[in-house]
């Protein structure tokens, strides 16, 4: 008999099982509000990071200074020699 009772198993249809429902988690409104917050201030610092880059741009270079200043020494009929000792640190 045991062994019919185990055919009957095999030839029964297959049950499916029935998957678990997923655990919805809802944030609270804590966590939102921290969310954001966390946002806000990330774009805050890529925003001071642009500005600072914008007003490096704004700004003319030492080279371009320098070269306007010994353009403006050579033709005002000074030599090499001259610019470099006015230019040097070192009195």
């Amino acid at each position: 008999m045991a062994d019919t009772k185990e055919v009957k198993k095999e030839n029964a249809p297959a049950v499916k099982e029935v998957p678990k429902k997923k655990e919805i988690h809802r944030r609270t409104t804590e966590e939102i509000i921290a969310a954001f917050d966390a946002k806000i201030s990330y774009h805050k610092n890529c925003i001071a990071n642009l500005e600072q880059k914008k007003a490096a741009a704004l700004m003319p270079s030492q080279s371009k200074q320098v070269k306007s200043a010994i353009q403006t020494a050579l033709a005002a009929g000074l030599t090499m020699e001259e610019i470099n000792a006015r230019l040097s640190p070192n009195p």
